[in-house]
């Protein structure tokens, strides 16, 4: 969400919405349940990621959506939602929610834009909503900092919370893993309560290789891809 575009500079309105989506029904129907619901550091990254169950706004309540919209004073809302129509599984991902916003009265009209003008308005925080398939990297600094710290590179929501980007620092100098994971957890809670973003699921990764291949590990970013220096045995 482009937080910097009204009526989404309310974080009522991002709850809302976050409310609305219902991430269990995305996960069964666009990934055919092979994928498992995330938060900003993905669940791959299990000594960083935090325990999605513990957030209110990951459970539909579409009363409790319809409410918060009604105290930020917004109904009837007309917006659009990109998605890379290239990437089929964002536009499944787009037309489920859009289906699940008419029901606390948000009309988002679904947008499949060709490569070029989807990374053209990304890259110009020109969207309203986007359906989004950024991947978080290997740590947590990326996933929590990069996308999310107000100087975070990829920061394209407009997004600005001193905690976070206090807690982010800290983090990244900090010396003491536990400390830093307290930090990177506070980040995380942070911005899933300002709903810049909603996470929504990482998608289960499945392999087929032959046992001839030796001394290959798979890697949940797909670093592999372009390191691979495996050997395949006679």
């Amino acid at each position: 969400m482009n937080v910097a575009k009204p009526p989404f500079d309310k974080p009522q309105v991002r709850q809302a919405i976050s409310y609305a989506v219902d991430r269990g029904e995305i996960i069964s129907s666009v990934f055919r349940g092979h994928a498992r619901p995330t938060g900003p550091v993905p669940s791959a990254l299990a000594d960083w990621a935090v325990d999605t169950a513990q957030f209110d706004t990951y459970k539909p309540n579409v009363d409790k959506a319809k409410q918060l919209l009604a105290e930020a004073g917004v109904s009837n809302l007309k917006t659009s939602m990109m998605a890379m129509s290239t990437l089929p599984q964002q536009v499944d991902a787009a037309q489920v929610i859009r289906s699940q916003l008419l029901k606390v009265g948000i009309d988002a009209e679904v947008q499949p834009l060709e490569v070029g003008v989807y990374v053209d308005t990304w890259k110009k925080k020109g969207m309203e909503l986007m359906v989004g398939s950024n991947g978080a990297g290997t740590n947590a600094d990326r996933a929590v900092c990069f996308f999310f710290c107000t100087d975070g590179s990829a920061n394209v929501w407009n997004y600005s919370n001193a905690q976070v980007d206090s807690a982010g620092a800290e983090a990244r100098s900090a010396t003491d893993q536990a400390r830093a994971k307290t930090l990177y957890d506070d980040a995380q809670k942070q911005i899933v309560n300002d709903a810049p973003n909603l996470f929504l699921a990482n998608q289960n990764q499945f392999l087929a290789y032959s046992p001839k291949l030796a001394n290959f590990t798979p890697m949940p970013d797909e670093t592999w891809q372009g390191l691979i220096t495996a050997a395949v045995q006679p």
